[in-house]
């Protein structure tokens, strides 16, 4: 039998987001969760895209996530700045 390939880089990021997600959703039952992000001004773009993913899809959920950056640091280009539009 010949293993079936590799899911596509976009398949692959979804599914871990969704992985995550779950894992908060579910931790998030028994009890209320913080989640802090710190520095998030030098976050790369799947750190930002995942953080997208999370603030989306945690909505009804008992999770308070909180991303800290320096917007001292921070130009309208950076891609944080298009993330928290």
């Amino acid at each position: 039998m010949e293993p079936s390939p590799p899911p596509a880089p976009e398949q692959a990021r979804f599914r871990l987001f969704d992985s995550i997600t779950s894992f908060f959703r579910k931790a998030s039952q028994t009890q209320p969760l913080m989640l802090v992000l710190d520095d998030y001004h030098w976050a790369d773009e799947p750190s930002l895209l995942l953080l997208r993913f999370l603030a989306s899809h945690m909505e009804e959920n008992r999770l308070l996530l909180v991303a800290c950056y320096r917007d001292v640091e921070m130009s309208k280009e950076h891609p944080l700045a298009k993330t928290l539009g």
